[in-house]
Formats: C-alpha cells, structure tokens, sequence
C-alpha cells in the first residue's frame, strides 16, 4: 500500500505576463524526506517555491499539505501551520479554557480532531484577569522545557499574558509554536514579536469541517 506524499504538487503553472514561469509541474515530498530541486537560472525554482508558500497565487494545478489543499491559501493560514512539519520533532500542545471538566473534554476533543494531543487546563472564571495566564499551565510548560521532554511547545492561544512565559521557554531553548482563531479572538502584536512562529487556525478548522461533511 502507497503512503502519500506530505507534500504534493500537480500541476502547477504560473504566467507572468507572456512569460510561461512554470508548466505544469508535478512531484510529490514524502515524510521525513530532504528533497532539492534543480535546474538552470530562469527554470522557475523560486517562482514554485514562492508557489508552494503562498507568497503568489497559482493560475493552475493542486498544492497539498498533508492530503489538504493549500493553493491560494495565504502565508498564514491555518493549513499551512508549521505544526504540520513538525514530524520530526517532539512537541507538546497547550492551551486552557474556562469552565466545567465538561468544556475542558470538548475543547480537547476539537483540538484533537485537528490533529493535536492536547495539554488542557482549567482557568479559574473568577480570576480578575480572564485572561490571565494559567498558573498550573505555566508550571508544566516549564518543568518539560527544563527537563528536556520537548523541542517545541505549541500554544494555542494569542494573549498578550503569554509573552513573560513564551520568553522563558525560549531562554530555555526551546521553540514556541502560536496558533490562534481568527480576528474575534486574534494575536496580540507583542506574542507576534516574540514567538518563533504563529498561525492562524481558521482556515484548517474550515478546511476539517468541509472534509467531516462532505460539503
């Protein structure tokens, strides 16, 4: 049985005016693999890059990212999340809610149907600061970054709280992976200053719930 590709293109075409850039080009990126791609000055290797990126849109063919279709998707959409090149890393995944144990089990189990294993925490509702950063979330980020147990930690949440702990885990060597919903809840300027990466969800979470219903 064939394993697909974690990255495909097919298809791929891109004109410049009355320049053909790119011609319907094909090939396919398996897990854990180190590909190159060459060929002569003026070939379009950066043109498929820029391509596969996001950095311009595609007049034709497919770009897919684990199976997910990115093609026209901007830099920072959900599909094109950096956890999705993280195979070869050990991540952990963090977040927390506020609510009964019945909340924090739906918000693990949606956060799961995209992909994560979630670490979800219980924040206190009568807190002065709602969003105040979770005292046990913290203690856990950290004692795993200190011990070595992850290479990378995965927030998803975009509160400006986040910044003192996203520095400390960074002092600590570690990378630290944002990923927010959307302009209701949106990144706060100084997470986006300070974390290695950061990644809108919106467009995966539509992305998952058009291939759950068929739509």
């Amino acid at each position: 049985m064939s394993v697909r590709p974690l990255l495909e293109v097919e298809g791929l075409c891109k004109r410049f005016g009355g320049l053909q850039a790119v011609d319907a080009v094909s090939f396919g990126v398996p897990h854990g693999a180190i590909v190159g791609l060459i060929g002569p000055n003026g070939a379009g290797k950066t043109t498929i890059f820029n391509l596969i990126a996001g950095a311009l849109r595609c007049d034709a063919g497919a770009i897919r990212l684990d199976g997910v279709d990115i093609a026209g998707l901007r830099p920072d959409d959900g599909s094109r999340t950096p956890w999705r090149l993280l195979g070869s890393m050990s991540a952990y995944y963090y977040t927390s809610v506020v609510g009964d144990d019945l909340m924090i089990l739906s918000v693990r189990e949606r956060i799961r149907a995209m992909g994560f294993d979630p670490q979800v925490f219980k924040k206190d509702s009568g807190s002065r600061r709602s969003k105040g950063v979770d005292i046990t979330l913290t203690k856990d980020m950290l004692t795993h970054a200190f011990f070595n147990h992850y290479d990378a930690a995965v927030l998803v949440a975009g509160d400006g709280d986040y910044v003192p702990l996203i520095q400390e885990v960074k002092r600590l060597g570690k990378n630290v992976f944002v990923l927010f919903f959307g302009e209701q809840h949106g990144l706060a300027t100084e997470v986006r200053l300070v974390a290695d990466q950061f990644s809108d969800l919106t467009g995966l979470l539509t992305s998952r719930w058009k291939m759950h219903t068929g739509a």
